[in-house]
């Protein structure tokens, strides 16, 4: 039997529709967390250290907040703080991959122009490859120095945030560039989205997994409430706490509640606000975490998957290694329409792994990383241009993380082989052998490969 895998975090969102919700005396909540939350995030980037902080009160004493509200809003500081130094880094990593290319570029270039003496030539076709030489020289020169400046940034802790996204930030300075009338304007617009969202960490030993927001289950008409505990500076004896009825979840509605009942997760409660259609929606999500342990085995056969532009090549084994069958999943709107892509790719998704638990199959994938390939993508010809929006359109991240997520809610083992040569292995090993198109067999070989078989390349003498 597989081992049992590590714990997932998952989000439950639920619009909030109760009438009897006071949205206006809500918002405090929304102004106060994070007031608190940036007040901590300043002090984390200045030295501060995340066990004194949360040993001092002044937060409580200064925004007259209740522990739970302090704690919850240095966690999630540090949480944002720790984002933006991953992104920092992956920012890094990727400049560093077009700082290579660049230069590769500019040194053929160079050697093209000494060849064909251009830097002494006064023809405009010569003219025309210096400048180019020149702008691609100041394009490296700009990212050099934004990756020395990441750098000195990320070894000083000193991470560049923006609450309110930049073209709201922006308009504070340029509003009617912005789509603003003033600068008032984009002002409230600015505060709303940087205060777009309140956090209330639990624990598991806590009532109902949460002490600050508490939600019940109601049998009789199959909804929830929330019960939030209003700041100190709000509460009175008669009136200590925000009620929000009429919850209606239904995605996995069973191990919420079984949460509830067996206190066998923290919850975690967000509320979100948005601003769609000129006026404010609030939504609600809750955050818990489930263990499962997969129930399929590689002992029966397995599943091997063929990521490609346009559909999902399959391969089911037997236990022997041998071909069952093949099975195309295809995604016609890879690279034309985002959304549809999506969806579609999760409803294939879906139906593969249903497929795994029909089969009792372990699902087998190719480790899969486009980043440094999109970060290092140069060239206008029509055929770079067209390469250029194959691979940023690919959608290898989604694939691996939806296709984890869905197989670990339906506890079946996923496991991932490296993706070096599949497809030429598989030409060479079973192509002709077989009969199989070069999809098939990588397929094959990515199934083989998760079951244990080794497949290798020979190398031919030319």
């Amino acid at each position: 039997m597989p081992e049992t895998i590590d714990p997932h975090a998952y989000t439950i969102e639920t619009v909030i529709d109760d009438p009897n919700f006071d949205r206006r005396q809500f918002s405090r909540e929304f102004t106060d967390f994070n007031a608190i939350a940036h007040r901590a995030t300043y002090d984390l980037q200045n030295g501060g250290d995340m066990k004194e902080l949360k040993n001092k009160s002044h937060y409580q004493t200064q925004f007259s907040a209740d522990a739970r509200m302090v704690n919850s809003a240095l966690k999630t500081a540090k949480g944002r703080i720790e984002a933006g130094k991953e992104l920092a880094k992956t920012q890094i990593k990727q400049r560093a991959v077009k700082i290579k290319a660049l230069r590769e570029q500019i040194f053929k270039m160079k050697k093209k122009a000494a060849k064909n003496n251009y830097f002494d030539a006064t023809y405009p076709q010569a003219k025309r490859f210096l400048e180019s030489i020149y702008h691609k020289q100041c394009k490296l020169n700009r990212l050099v120095q934004k990756n020395q400046t990441a750098q000195e940034r990320l070894d000083q802790g000193n991470i560049k945030l923006c609450y309110g996204t930049r073209k709201v930030f922006k308009g504070l300075s340029h509003p009617r560039r912005h789509e603003f009338k003033h600068r008032k304007q984009a002002l409230h617009a600015y505060q709303a989205q940087r205060n777009n969202q309140v956090v209330y960490v639990g624990a598991q030993d806590e009532t109902a997994g949460n002490q600050k927001a508490q939600l019940t289950y109601h049998a009789e008409d199959d909804t929830y409430s929330l019960k939030v505990r209003k700041g100190l500076k709000y509460s009175t004896p008669e009136d200590k706490y925000y009620v929000i009825q009429h919850l209606k979840i239904k995605y996995q509605q069973d191990r919420l509640n079984e949460i509830l009942a067996e206190h066998t997760s923290p919850l975690t409660i967000r509320i979100i606000r948005k601003r769609k259609k000129n006026r404010n929606r609030y939504y609600l999500q809750i955050v818990f975490t489930m263990m499962n342990a997969p129930v399929t085995e590689t002992s029966q056969g397995t599943l091997g998957l063929d990521y490609n532009y346009g559909f999902i090549q399959l391969c089911e084994t037997n236990a022997t290694g041998n071909i069952l069958g093949f099975r195309k999943y295809p995604l016609p709107h890879m690279g034309q329409d985002s959304n549809k892509f999506r969806t579609e790719l999760q409803q294939q998704l879906h139906t593969i792994v249903e497929l795994a638990v029909s089969k009792n199959k372990t699902i087998i994938k190719e480790k899969l990383s486009f980043t440094n390939t999109r970060a290092s993508v140069t060239g206008t010809s029509r055929k770079d241009k067209a390469y250029h929006r194959m691979v940023h359109s690919f959608g290898d991240h989604l694939y691996g993380f939806w296709l984890d997520n869905i197989a670990y809610r339906h506890a079946v083992q996923v496991i991932s082989v490296p993706a070096y040569n599949t497809s030429k292995i598989g030409i060479q090993k079973y192509g002709q052998k077989k009969g199989l198109n070069r999809h098939q067999a990588a397929s094959y070989v990515i199934g083989r490969k998760g079951q244990g078989f080794t497949d290798k390349l020979v190398k031919t003498k030319k």
